[in-house]
């Protein structure tokens, strides 16, 4: 009985929240709707959607270029503050030298943002094709930050492996994430897996979000169409069935030897 008026108490603490959640998602729904019905109401040849794209289509090539040149002199700062960090190092004190693999991490996630906002930008300005010249432009914006991108990844792993002889694997082998998890100790594998965890939390929220903003572009944005919820329940189909499937082998009892 104690169990169950704890589970009835949890339930009743987190009910007001959930209703909340519920409402607010309710009157932005109607909003929006709203919003929808007044600009198809105002039958102008000049739509919100066509503004947008031609802003879209004018800017993402130039963004391309622009992402590389906020990220990489960003990531690579924090490259040159980790190996400084190490090279100072006395070999003696552990906090300098993880001091100096934060730095390089750091990094590295700039790095990775840089990546995903150059491939945004070069999708747009594909899809929206403003001119032949942006396109061109979006081209070598997209060729030159990728091979920075991998550039820099293989020195700071390059680097890591110097500071930590025990680390294996190479960012050109297509096993390199497997080879590394399996060369680092309990410690760093429990903040891989923890910070996993978090990106599984987060993404089960946003997925959700973006297919609801997905289903409004469709209804709104001529260009959507359905395709957009398709990629998204996509995501959202193999982010959960990864979870699940994984979670029922781990559980599954092991087979009794006779």
């Amino acid at each position: 009985m104690k169990n169950k008026d704890k589970v009835q108490q949890e339930n009743r603490k987190a009910l007001p929240k959930f209703l909340l959640i519920l409402v607010c998602s309710f009157v932005a729904g109607m909003l929006i709707a709203g919003i929808m019905i007044a600009t198809w109401e105002t039958g102008t040849d000049y739509t919100l959607q066509d503004v947008l794209y031609e802003a879209l289509g004018m800017a993402s090539p130039w963004l391309t270029w622009a992402v590389t040149v906020v990220c990489m002199p960003i990531a690579l700062h924090y490259y040159f503050r980790g190996k400084r960090r190490w090279q100072d190092w006395d070999g003696e004190t552990d906090d300098v030298l993880d001091r100096a693999e934060h730095e390089l991490s750091i990094g590295l996630v700039v790095n990775s943002v840089c990546m995903v906002l150059t491939m945004l930008f070069y999708g747009l300005a594909t899809m929206l094709l403003y001119s032949w010249v942006g396109y061109i432009v979006a081209q070598v914006g997209l060729v030159v930050s990728l091979v920075l991108v991998v550039i820099y990844q293989q020195k700071t792993v390059d680097l890591c492996k110097r500071m930590n002889p025990e680390k294996r694997g190479s960012v050109y082998d297509v096993n390199f994430q497997k080879k590394w998890v399996e060369s680092c100790d309990e410690a760093e594998r429990t903040i891989i897996y923890r910070s996993s965890y978090r990106a599984y939390r987060n993404m089960s929220i946003t997925l959700p979000v973006l297919w609801c903003v997905a289903v409004v572009a469709g209804l709104w944005f001529d260009g959507v169409g359905p395709l957009a919820v398709v990629l998204v329940s996509i995501a959202w189909l193999v982010q959960t069935l990864s979870y699940g499937l994984e979670s029922l082998r781990l559980e599954a009892p092991k087979k009794q030897t006779k």
